[in-house]
């Protein structure tokens, strides 16, 4: 894990007088925001246990948010995502009530899934789930200092130029930094995808559990 505070040295200098919680701030955001829409951050949970009518909680760590769920099985079985809203209007019956195998599974909260049917008996849920560090966090992967730091800082600065009768502030700056994040965001989904599989993305942290 590497520290807000390694971002500042690359932000602070670029940013006249801008104070350190605003930069902390607004490294978190952007680092939030690329790892939301570049999905480059995916942790693998291969066993966790599926009790009889309970929801599944994936045991991700305080300074982290859930983005996606990108694969969940159940014993081996690959199950298709679905809506509530899909499951509710399908069934003419409370799914609630639905026990056997699980097909399908929805997001029930933003930290939860649901598995439809319930299962009947205690199960194993493999998951594989994008993450991104949470606007609470200090700490962020080392992956996003380390091999992409230039998008995260560019990200940062056209947040803090964008912020309004500060003497940092620059609107026509924060267009030309907000066009280099972009640019970030998408030369990472291209290595993303030549990675078949995005192995790159992929951070070891110590499990809550």
């Amino acid at each position: 894990m590497t520290p807000i505070d390694k971002f500042l040295p690359f932000i602070v200098p670029y940013a006249d007088s801008v104070p350190d919680h605003v930069a902390k701030l607004a490294t978190i955001k952007a680092a939030n925001k690329f790892c939301t829409q570049t999905l480059i951050w995916q942790e693998e949970f291969p066993v966790v246990v599926a009790h009889p009518g309970d929801y599944i909680r994936a045991p991700i760590p305080e300074w982290a948010s859930i983005v996606k769920y990108m694969y969940v099985s159940y014993n081996g079985l690959k199950l298709n995502s679905t809506t509530r809203d899909a499951v509710l209007s399908a069934n003419s019956i409370d799914v609630g009530l639905l026990e056997g195998t699980p097909q399908v599974y929805y997001q029930a909260s933003e930290d939860s899934i649901r598995l439809i049917p319930y299962p009947e008996e205690h199960g194993k849920v493999r998951m594989v789930i994008a993450l991104a560090p949470s606007l609470r966090s200090d700490k962020v992967p080392s992956i996003l200092f380390d091999r992409y730091f230039e998008a995260i800082t560019n990200g940062a600065l056209a947040d803090i130029k964008q912020i309004q009768g500060q003497s940092y502030s620059d609107p026509q700056a924060a267009i030309i930094y907000k066009e280099l994040f972009a640019q970030g965001v998408r030369e990472a989904k291209n290595e993303a995808v030549r990675t078949l599989g995005r192995n790159a993305g992929r951070v070891n942290f110590q499990r809550i559990l």
